[in-house]
């Protein structure tokens, strides 16, 4: 049990802040925090299931009401983390999301009256490495992480995903992905597709080296258009990794057949650069999508769709 052991308050030059000593971890409380509602507590060790059962689960079987921990059956170097609400899901979470992806922020601890009023996502990727930079980089500049993000670090640590070396906290090949209750039944089997691609994507070589080739020979146009509609999404589109890691997971998130019209008609309404549109105006069908998007996304779908077939059994829209 990492049991609260020791608290200490000492004054910085902007604000107080509470550390508990923990074990052997020293970690920063935020103040709004203290005294802490409960201890923070040990998670207990992720349940051994298939997405397609996680999806299932009854929430009353959950072990914490706030949200429950499992492990991927056929791929234990993957945590899912499925949760009661956003809100849950954001204190864990949120600060990780724009450290990690979102454009200005990336390689930036975000204090929470920086972010509490931006979107964070719905759903959740990250691979090990970058959790353990995140970790590091709180430990570094003494950075106050809250309850939940206090836990999630003992969690990656507790299971191996990141571990203690003499130059800091390192990161495997693994990853974690994280849906909530709060979505639809049908948006949630959507995300966990594209979660769970996107974590495949962290542990598969092969996956990246098929997704890299893939992307190298789109056109141009279509790339334009990917782009585009990331960075307006708050995506830091210019990093190569969250560009192609996306690529394939928007493409196989919903069935192939279906990612016509999600990239011919969804996806442009969603751009709302005038330049996108201006740009492309010719190519728009009377209906208000874009055909030859269609086609070309599509082609590029049912490529995906037949290379995590013939690697896993899977298909697009579907991790299992």
């Amino acid at each position: 049990m990492r049991a609260l052991a020791l608290a200490l308050i000492f004054l910085s030059s902007q604000q107080a802040h509470v550390l508990a000593l923990s074990g052997t971890r020293l970690m920063a409380i935020p103040e709004h925090l203290w005294p802490p509602p409960r201890e923070i507590a040990d998670l207990p060790a992720p349940i051994t299931a298939g997405p397609q059962e996680i999806l299932a689960w009854p929430e009353e079987a959950w072990r914490d009401a706030r949200f429950e921990v499992f492990r991927w059956d056929r791929f234990p170097s993957l945590l899912i983390i499925d949760t009661a609400c956003y809100e849950t899901q954001d204190l864990m979470l949120k600060r990780i999301a724009f450290y990690v992806e979102k454009s200005g922020w990336r390689g930036s601890l975000a204090h929470d009256e920086e972010i509490a009023d931006l979107h964070g996502w719905n759903a959740h990727d990250y691979r090990a490495g970058d959790l353990a930079s995140f970790f590091q980089s709180a430990r570094d500049g003494g950075f106050p992480l809250g309850r939940e993000e206090i836990e999630l670090e003992g969690l990656l640590l507790d299971e191996g995903l990141i571990w203690e070396t003499a130059k800091g906290l390192r990161g495997g090949d693994g990853g974690i992905i994280s849906i909530s209750r709060a979505t639809a039944h049908a948006l949630r089997e959507l995300f966990m597709a594209h979660e769970g691609f996107h974590s495949l994507y962290f542990i598969d070589a092969d996956f990246r080296a098929f997704t890299e080739e893939r992307w190298n020979a789109f056109p141009d146009e279509g790339k334009t258009m990917f782009l585009t509609f990331l960075r307006e999404q708050n995506y830091d589109a210019d990093y190569d990794f969250i560009a192609q890691k996306e690529f394939a997971s928007f493409l196989l998130q919903q069935p192939a057949e279906s990612a016509g019209a999600y990239f011919g008609l969804r996806v442009p309404q969603r751009i709302e650069s005038g330049d996108w549109h201006q740009a492309n105006e010719s190519g728009r069908d009377s209906d208000g999508s874009f055909p030859a998007f269609a086609e070309m996304f599509s082609l590029e779908a049912q490529a995906f769709c037949d290379f995590v077939g013939a690697l896993w059994g899977f298909a697009a829209g579907r991790v299992w």
